[in-house]
């Protein structure tokens, strides 16, 4: 900036110019709205304060996108008669000539931003792929070396994360902060360990000497790395293998993750009665229980036996889905179809105002550059299509959202899914049995004496999906009543003295 400001003032003394120099700094060129020094620029051109513009070249004056910024400029240094001089040539903008060149310089400073934006980014690819370092706060056990630009080695900290991630090979993040703050080891700053900072250390692939591209690709880093790829890797698989760990009491139950404490509103979870007889004898049982009822803060639920809800669920999905036409008189009385032809109507017209908008935004651009409109009228009048835009834009984005939402509830798809679910069902494992039940079932409420299933489809004839599964309990036969019995002793007793 400064050996520009050096041409131009030489320009100018050399020509018997005075002149006043307006020196924005490193200012972003997209819109003139941030910029106050070209404001105040334009604000001297329209009270004639100069009549001449020297510039370097055209991109200094405006790199908007949308070409209205230029359009503003070029309007008001031709009204106020301000000729635009380069080192090169000079442009007077009220002759036809010179304003088509001006207008087409315009168009390559716009061009000008875009390669700007894409050697920016070029650089910045290059720049990681050759694993320099691009600024920033550096991880801990590395200290920024400014004149190098290199991250080196900070031993103190290096020491201990060194440390975190020979924990690791054994141990949980947890373990780890528990470990460090037993022992009395500190972070930079003094404070005590946390599991969150522990992950982030750990998930940190920089101590291994490497850096991974928003392309997934690895590269190496120009550092010295604090562990090996090899440790590094194990201590991710550790991670995974702790993720996708399934425990042996989830793996038994049908129903987890399915049903729901309907009293607090809880998922409920496994209970295990086990008991020793005198004779060595071994008693276990297996319930469904509300998972606050272990700490007795739940006091409404209730213990029911695993293989009783299981049955009674699964039999009542089965019941319902036994009969696919029912299914389809369910979801067709559920308004579901007249919501998606609506829906559908409605982004049909949002697409169409969309549409306009943009002929509209394009028709004003025209207008400035014909000078049939003032650039304070067109800006008002942008910033209402701007708005319009915006609006309309968030509006199809819901109802297409809503629209898959129904979609997806489509008689067609739940048919499809019924079917998978017959087909596989029976022959499954409890995980995969349990997707299935997933793939048709929103949640169960398990209460003392039923389950309400909600399915995700429509199942009734009012459009409902809700259906109640009662527990019918083994009826037993009613008791004798106490004179019947003595009365029924006393005959069989007395009978044969009244035969001799």
């Amino acid at each position: 900036m400064k050996a520009q400001e050096e041409i131009l003032t030489g320009i100018a003394t050399s020509r018997g110019w005075s002149f006043e120099v307006y020196n924005e700094g490193i200012v972003s060129g997209v819109t003139i709205s941030a910029r106050p020094v070209i404001q105040q620029l334009l604000e001297d051109a329209r009270t004639r304060k100069f009549s001449v513009c020297l510039i370097i070249e055209f991109e200094r004056l405006s790199r908007s996108q949308d070409l209205l910024d230029w359009l503003e400029i070029k309007k008001t240094f031709r009204d106020a008669g301000i000729k635009i001089q380069t080192p090169q040539q000079s442009y007077d903008l009220s002759q036809a000539e010179d304003d088509f060149v001006s207008d087409l310089l315009g168009i390559l400073s716009k061009r000008e931003k875009l390669k700007i934006k894409e050697r920016c980014r070029r650089g910045i690819e290059k720049a990681k792929r050759e694993g320099a370092y691009l600024g920033g706060l550096p991880p801990m056990g590395y200290i920024a070396n400014r004149n190098t630009k290199r991250l080196e080695v900070y031993e103190p900290e290096a020491k201990i994360i060194r440390m975190i991630f020979k924990l690791a090979e054994t141990m949980s993040p947890y373990q780890v902060c528990r470990n460090l703050n037993a022992n009395g080891i500190k972070t930079p700053k003094g404070h005590l360990w946390r599991e969150r900072r522990i992950r982030q250390i750990l998930n940190l692939i920089t101590y291994a000497g490497k850096r991974k591209l928003d392309t997934g690709d690895i590269v190496d880093l120009k550092l010295t790395p604090l562990v090996t790829m090899e440790q590094y890797k194990k201590v991710q698989m550790g991670k995974k293998e702790r993720l996708t760990r399934v425990h042996d009491t989830n793996a038994k139950y049908l129903l987890t993750g399915i049903l729901r404490c309907p009293y607090c509103g809880r998922s409920v979870c496994s209970w295990v009665d086990k008991r020793t007889f005198k004779s060595g004898k071994l008693y276990e049982r297996h319930y469904y229980t509300c998972s606050r009822k272990r700490d007795a803060t739940c006091s409404e639920s209730k213990l029911t036996p695993m293989d009783k809800a299981e049955r009674i669920l699964v039999n009542a999905v089965k019941s319902v889905i036994a009969y696919p036409e029912k299914l389809t008189m369910a979801y067709r009385n559920s308004g579901a179809y007249d919501e998606a032809k609506t829906i559908k109507d409605e982004i049909c017209q949002v697409k169409d105002r969309l549409d306009e908008a943009q002929k509209r935004k394009e028709n004003l651009i025209d207008a400035v550059a014909n000078n049939t409109l003032s650039h304070e009228d067109v800006r008002d009048k942008m910033k209402s299509l701007n708005d319009q835009l915006s609006y309309s834009e968030g509006k199809l984005i819901k109802l297409e959202k809503r629209l898959r939402e129904i979609d997806g509830k489509g008689i067609e798809n739940v048919i499809e899914v019924i079917d998978r679910f017959r087909e596989l069902f029976d022959n499954s494992d409890v995980l995969r049995k349990r997707e299935l039940l997933k793939a048709l079932l929103e949640k169960a409420a398990l209460y003392r004496e039923k389950i309400i299933l909600h399915f995700r489809f429509p199942v009734n004839a009012d459009g409902s999906n809700i259906v109640v599964a009662p527990f019918i309990e083994r009826q037993r036969a009613p008791k004798p009543a106490l004179e019947s019995t003595i009365s029924n002793i006393l005959a069989s007793t007395l009978a044969p003295n009244y035969k001799n």
